[in-house]
């Protein structure tokens, strides 16, 4: 509905101008930011950052990120069940810097395997990249649990939350 809002009444850059028309899509645009915020228990607002895709958003983090935080040796942990948009960059990393992908396990079953991801942090270990919900099996995966074990080691970690937002 405030999709069609905005095509049909106040379409205008967001950001971009002092007339009344830029200012209702960017109001807009905010109490969005706001309202996800408070959806997932951010920080603040400024936490939010809004892309067209995950797809985007990965890249980003990756090009951002990866190119300038990482070296040769450096390992990023990611699971079996990932979405081609949250390997491929990764992928792309290995071959141009030389880093390490270290994959987390699943069962036969699809459950994603805690104890073994756990082994896999270690000192060279610079990002966990993880999907929240496996949009192939359906999975959900213990992000808290992922989140702590990364956290203890120092470890930032990127959740792809496309499917799992809505659990």
């Amino acid at each position: 509905d405030a999709m069609h809002v905005a095509y049909e009444a106040i379409y205008a850059n967001v950001h971009r101008g002092a007339h009344r028309l830029s200012q209702l899509p960017t109001d807009a645009y905010e109490d969005a930011r706001a309202t996800l915020d408070s959806y997932i228990n951010a920080g603040s607002d400024s936490e939010i950052v809004f892309t067209r895709s995950a797809t985007e958003a990965i890249n980003l983090v990756s090009a951002s990120y990866g190119r300038v935080a990482l070296a040769a040796g450096d390992e990023i942990v990611i699971s079996e069940m990932e979405h081609h948009a949250n390997i491929v960059p990764w992928l792309m990393l290995k071959e141009e810097k030389g880093i390490i992908l270290k994959i987390a396990p699943i069962s036969d079953s699809g459950e994603f395997l805690l104890e073994d991801y756990a082994r896999l942090l270690g000192p060279r270990t610079r990002l966990v990249a993880m999907t929240h919900c496996s949009n192939v099996l359906g999975t959900l995966t213990p992000v808290k649990e992922i989140v702590r074990l990364a956290h203890e080691h120092g470890v930032p970690v990127l959740i792809d939350g496309s499917q799992g937002i809505v659990h």
